[in-house]
């Protein structure tokens, strides 16, 4: 059996975008200016269910039975973003502004000395970025879950019965990667003052510059099981995380006085980020071999899988001229980075196998299980 194929995202294209003049804009979540490249994401792959039943009263018996859950879709990637900005931009648009007072609490009035203040805080809710210029990949696809089965009996002692079960989880599909970004924001070469940008909201940025890997696609599930009077083999891995695609180089000059008013916020974000990669599957292995006449092992093992790989980014280079300005809690004025993509989660094992067989062979009666996580 096979689960199916994740379909791949399409790739974007490239981007060259030039605006001038001043940009205002108002309204909840009302970006003032947004330019992207964005690859599409990777299709999720399909779920597989074998079985196998085999069954004599007088001859030998076998079966033999593989799965696997399939692919994701690899992620589509995305191109060059090449922006120029000339002129003001400023993002005022809130869904809500609340500002909690100061609270004094006293757990013991008698102890009139003995009180706890909690400050105020202040939470802005649907807000507004300046200005987005940014290169994603796409991310990869999920990989599909697997269960294979299998049972091999014979009613016969002096008849073999044999059975082979295997099975793969699945594989996630590779995130896509991202292309280089420049942007250079600033004011017209005859202005007399720095423009401003401004970008308002919790988690908001008055200017982000960034390029992104697509993250790797999760891989699958396997569970395998075996039954059988005589002999049986039994395998499985849970199955393979995509790799996290590569990010660019991302080149940003800015020539603006720049605001950011929120928690989080921050006013000039220039970075390049690898694609992470996707988490290994589980797997359950299985095993049974049930007759007292049995002169063949039960074997087991399992894999529980393999995180895919986190993959590396880009150089980052950031010039900023002119005053920053922010506030809220854990804001960030300026905030340049290369960050790698993290490795993915290796998986799961859990391996069993059991043999009842009595005789007086030293292979009667053997039951082998080995598993790595």
């Amino acid at each position: 059996g096979l689960g199916g194929f994740g379909g791949s995202g399409g790739d974007a294209g490239p981007v060259n975008f030039t605006r001038l003049g001043d940009t205002f804009t108002n309204g909840a979540e009302s970006d003032g200016i947004v330019v992207q490249s964005l690859g599409g994401g990777g299709g999720r792959g399909g779920i597989d269910v074998s079985a196998g039943l085999s069954f004599t009263t007088k001859g030998d018996a076998a079966s033999l039975g593989f799965g696997l859950g399939g692919f994701g879709g690899d992620g589509g990637d995305g191109a060059e973003v090449d922006a120029s900005v000339t002129g003001n931009v400023i993002a005022r648009g809130l869904t809500s502004d609340v500002r909690t007072p100061d609270i004094t609490f006293t757990p013991f009035p008698e102890l009139s000395d003995i009180s706890f203040t909690f400050p105020a805080y202040r939470t802005r809710s649907g807000g507004s970025n300046g200005v987005v210029i940014q290169s994603v990949g796409g991310g990869g696809g999920q990989g599909g879950l697997n269960v294979s089965g299998q049972v091999s009996i014979t009613g016969s002692s002096d008849n073999k019965s044999r059975v082979a079960a295997l099975g793969v989880g699945g594989f996630g599909g590779s995130g896509g990667n991202a292309g280089d970004v420049t942007a250079a924001i600033g004011a017209p070469t005859d202005a007399t003052s720095k423009i401003q940008v401004q970008g308002i909201g919790d988690d908001k940025v008055a200017v982000a510059i960034q390029s992104i890997g697509g993250g790797g696609g999760q891989g699958g599930i396997n569970v395998s099981g075996g039954i059988s009077t005589s002999g049986q083999l039994v395998m499985g891995v849970g199955g393979f995380g995509g790799d996290g695609g590569f990010s660019g180089d991302v080149i940003g000059t800015v020539d603006a006085d720049l605001f950011a008013s929120g928690n989080r916020a921050t006013g000039l974000l220039a970075q390049s980020i690898g694609g992470g990669g996707g988490a290994g599957g589980i797997n359950v292995s299985g095993g049974i071999e049930a007759t007292k006449a049995g002169t063949e092992p039960s074997i087991v093992f399992g894999v529980g899988g393999f995180g895919g790989v986190g993959n590396p980014a880009g150089n980052v280079t950031g010039t900023q001229t002119g005053q920053v300005e922010v506030d809220g809690a854990n804001a960030h004025g300026v905030l340049v980075q290369s960050i790698g993509g993290g490795g993915g989660v290796g998986g799961l094992n859990v391996a069993a196998s059991l043999n009842t067989g009595t005789g007086e062979s030293k292979t009667d009666g053997m039951a082998i299980a080995g598993g790595l996580g």
